[in-house]
């Protein structure tokens, strides 16, 4: 059987369904320069599935490299699949400067966009022509200005369409909910959602906005919902199992993305167009090419208040056979466009071409 490593984040759930979909088919190891989130070890138990990298500081973060090589050479993987250049950046450059043609890199939007002068000519020249795999229409075009076309392949993360589409508990509650996912950084903006409420309580009496996110980050929204006088409009909880937030999904009246930053589409608003939500975004990134504005979602200009407000109550105005339609078409373009079993066999293709070209 060939073997294939992964260089992933094990606080991820993208890394664990890509370990999780090859390792029937390959020989598969997974090493980690992330620790593993409570999340990810009481959700799907990955503890024992992963090579922790002992470099965790950011002084000894410099030996990573070798670490890695030394684990190459140990298990003599056909492909290495690094996901994320965070802390795998100079891993990359290791690999790549040895083993190039079995390298491939997945690259996320942050890796890209907020890279320095230094990493971008390290890019150039040393990453350059490299094998690539994007979920992000935007990123693909960028990594044109460092690889060849054919080297290139825009492949999703990837929803598990059929978990996200069946029956899930009902839950009732007196207040209709808004649904936000997305998290307590401030990069996906909860701020606006915040202030928004303070504006239009009047408005807003028989809704319960419910916010998700890292235990670690809820403070600061916390205090800020504390300071707008919103928090009896508001409940804040953190990250939840996926039976759970199916559950919350299903339980919405429609579900909001007010992020500022996004790659390809974020797996929250993808999970809520499975459940047949509404989903509001902000204009930005990949959005427009996954929601059509009125048809299969809606999108508000980024960080623009004044246009978040006039789609909110667009949103709360449609009658319920016109959230339907709307929830409808928001599921076929993720069944059609986003599935997980789809978009892993691109993956699987593009290992055995790779492999073939390896062997010869």
């Amino acid at each position: 059987m060939d073997s294939i490593l992964f260089i992933a984040p094990a606080n991820s759930v993208h890394s664990y369904r890509w370990v999780s979909f090859f390792k029937k088919k390959f020989n598969c190891s997974w090493l980690s320069y992330h620790k593993v989130s409570n999340e990810m070890s009481l959700e799907y138990k990955i503890k024992n599935q992963i090579i922790y990298n002992i470099f965790f500081s950011k002084i000894l973060q410099i030996f990573s490299p070798f670490y890695t090589l030394y684990i190459f050479l140990k298990l003599k993987p056909k492909i290495v699949h690094i996901h994320s250049l965070g802390l795998n950046f100079f891993v990359s450059i290791i690999l790549i400067i040895f083993m190039k043609k079995r390298v491939i890199i997945t690259p996320w939007g942050s890796d890209i966009n907020y890279m320095g002068y230094l990493k971008k000519l390290i890019f150039k020249l040393i990453l350059k022509n490299n094998y690539f795999t994007t979920d992000s229409f935007e990123l693909e075009n960028t990594l044109y200005n460092y690889s060849s076309y054919n080297k290139i392949y825009k492949i999703n993360f990837g929803i598990d369409t059929k978990f996200y589409k069946r029956d899930s508990k009902k839950i009732f509650s007196k207040k209709k909910i808004i649904l936000c996912p997305r998290g307590y950084e401030k990069v996906y903006n909860s701020d606006l959602i915040l202030y928004f409420i303070k504006s239009n309580k009047e408005y807003l009496k028989g809704y319960k906005f419910l916010f998700l996110g890292n235990e670690n980050e809820k403070r600061r929204i916390v205090n800020l919902a504390l300071d707008l006088d919103v928090e009896n409009f508001c409940h804040f909880l953190n990250k939840v199992s996926r039976k759970k937030l199916l559950n919350f999904y299903k339980m919405s009246d429609f579900v909001i993305s007010a992020s500022r930053s996004d790659a390809g589409i974020s797996s929250a608003v993808a999970e809520a167009m499975c459940c047949k939500k509404v989903v509001l975004c902000t204009y930005n990134k990949d959005n427009p090419f996954w929601i059509d504005n009125g048809k299969n979602g809606f999108l508000f200009l980024d960080n623009d208040i004044n246009d978040f407000k006039k789609t909110f109550f667009n949103i709360l105005a449609l009658s319920p056979e016109e959230k339907m339609k709307i929830g409808e078409n928001a599921f076929k373009t993720q069944e059609k466009f986003n599935s997980y079993d789809i978009e892993m066999k691109k993956v699987l293709k593009l290992y055995k071409t790779l492999i073939k070209k390896i062997k010869k």
